[in-house]
């Protein structure tokens, strides 16, 4: 050929008909850290600040499907007088992040009020809020949540805030599966 043809790096073709396969092609390889995580199994860590009716324990009896195992985080007005409702995950660092992302297992039944993430880069000071959920979310089939909460990144002291705000019996938030991660600085390797 007379001109460099368009070619894709880590495609296995020889794009370029010289008989080799992805020459001249630096792979990128993406690192994850993980944060945080927390699955619930032994119910809600003593190292996490739970207020106003959040358990590990179902006990209003509501079913949750996959991708939830029993137990999970929960907060129920349907028998608990909740009004408002928040789980604090402990400090964390993100220091060597430049982007970040939350990942958990939601169950959102809205009844009359909302629910809200808010994150805090200062270790509680002050709160950014990065979701808010105003209607039945994962509700009845469960979903996952993927939230960008990159503006943590570089962060020493970092937490996050599930909030439950309920005047009236009969909804409910339940949360699982979660992990804080954060994409540090690209790594290339040759």
């Amino acid at each position: 050929p007379t001109e460099d043809p368009e070619f894709t790096c880590n495609d296995r073709l020889d794009n370029d008909c010289d008989g080799k396969t992805d020459e001249d092609c630096t792979p990128v390889i993406n690192v994850s850290k993980v944060l945080l995580t927390e699955d619930f199994s032994y119910g809600i860590p003593g190292t996490w600040a739970a207020s106003g009716g959040w358990s590990a324990d179902n006990t209003c009896g509501k079913t949750i499907d996959d991708p939830f195992v029993p137990p999970s985080a929960i907060v129920d007005s349907s028998c608990t007088n909740t009004g408002i409702a928040e789980l604090v995950t402990p400090a964390f660092a993100a220091g060597f992040c430049s982007n970040a992302k939350l990942i958990f297992s939601n169950q959102y039944q809205q009844n009359n009020g909302n629910v809200e993430i808010d994150i805090s880069d200062d270790g509680g000071a002050n709160w950014m809020n990065s979701l808010l959920m105003a209607a039945d979310d994962g509700y009845p089939v469960p979903d996952w949540k993927d939230i960008d909460i990159s503006n943590i990144a570089a962060a020493q002291n970092t937490k996050i805030k599930f909030k439950y705000s309920d005047s009236a019996p009969g909804g409910y938030w339940a949360i699982d599966n979660l992990w804080a991660k954060c994409q540090p600085t690209q790594m290339v390797f040759s």
